[in-house]
């Protein structure tokens, strides 16, 4: 049984099975970052870009190793002061010809940005708006509350499994939620203690991926993913 916590495994053991993505792109400080969930087998897996010329700068205002988690393969750091989205568009198409990627979930910032270069790419995979706050996409249905509440109940179930990452971890600590008078619950990026552009991803593949109701939120969530994971 998967409890949720991180499995150094192969990816290779996912070639050719259906997942959803979630992307949250950044301009020049925060994390590009890309989450594959796969459904049937209750996987996740998630990527980061980081600019190459400012990390070394970054890693000491953000207080985290980037340029040994570069070293390890746990990141990717094209080279600019931002994040040149090509790079980013030629890893998705690498990736599509491995799984079978139904949708990938999305932030509306800078996304005009990146449809160029996945056209470039011959990138055609259906991208599917996601809302970020207290809002729905009208196109999708989808928005943060529900996607957090699905993430939730995986990861308090403990039924997920996730790819070893360093720097998802430090999201996952870093990341805090706040709820409106409903209790729908969104990640603040104001409030939070560092970055958090990979949780957020995870969520909105999760959300794009799922479509179950009756999420028990009687455990912390943020709690068990926060735990150490080694």
């Amino acid at each position: 049984t998967w409890t949720g916590r991180e499995d150094d495994f192969d990816i290779s053991e996912l070639f050719g099975e259906e997942c959803y993505g979630g992307l949250d792109l950044s301009g020049t400080r925060d994390l590009t970052a890309l989450a594959l969930y796969f459904p049937r087998v209750k996987t996740l897996l998630v990527e980061f870009w980081t600019p190459k010329d400012t990390l070394l700068d970054r890693e000491r205002t953000d207080n985290v190793p980037y340029s040994a988690w570069l070293r390890q393969g746990f990141i990717h750091a094209p080279p600019g002061h931002a994040v040149d989205y090509s790079f980013v568009a030629e890893r998705i198409a690498e990736l599509s010809a491995q799984f079978e990627i139904k949708g990938i979930g999305f932030d509306q910032y800078r996304i005009h940005y990146l449809e160029p270069e996945l056209a470039e790419a011959n990138v055609f995979i259906p991208l599917v708006k996601h809302g970020q706050g207290y809002y729905k996409a009208s196109e999708s249905n989808l928005w943060m509350p529900r996607s957090i509440e699905e993430f939730e109940k995986l990861i308090t179930s403990k039924q997920i499994r996730i790819k070893t990452n360093p720097c998802l971890r430090w999201n996952a600590a870093s990341a805090v939620l706040e709820a409106d008078a409903k209790d729908n619950r969104i990640f603040t990026k104001k409030k939070s203690t560092g970055r958090i552009d990979g949780v957020v991803a995870a969520a909105m593949a999760v959300g794009t991926a799922l479509e179950s109701d009756g999420i028990d939120d009687t455990e912390d969530w943020l709690a068990a993913i926060k735990d150490p994971i080694y």
